[in-house]
């Protein structure tokens, strides 16, 4: 893959399950104040949304970590 022998791609959501929900009920974003992290109770279902999305690699980052060993 572009001369590298080995390219890892990880997932980082960065935005919290809150800002999903913004998108839904307003169908923009919160563009004055985005919502990265949700409020203490909503803690656990945020941090399963994250895991999942970044585990299918449907997040809003992807991050590639590539290696040529070509000295």
């Amino acid at each position: 893959m572009g001369g590298f022998t080995k390219v890892d791609i990880r997932g980082v959501q960065r935005y919290s399950i809150e800002n999903a929900m913004n998108w839904l009920l307003t169908g923009k974003p919160q563009i004055n104040k985005p919502s990265y992290t949700a409020r203490t109770e909503l803690q656990w279902v945020d941090s399963y949304y994250r895991k999942q999305l970044e585990v299918s690699l449907t997040c809003d980052t992807l991050i590639a970590i590539a290696e040529n060993n070509i000295l």
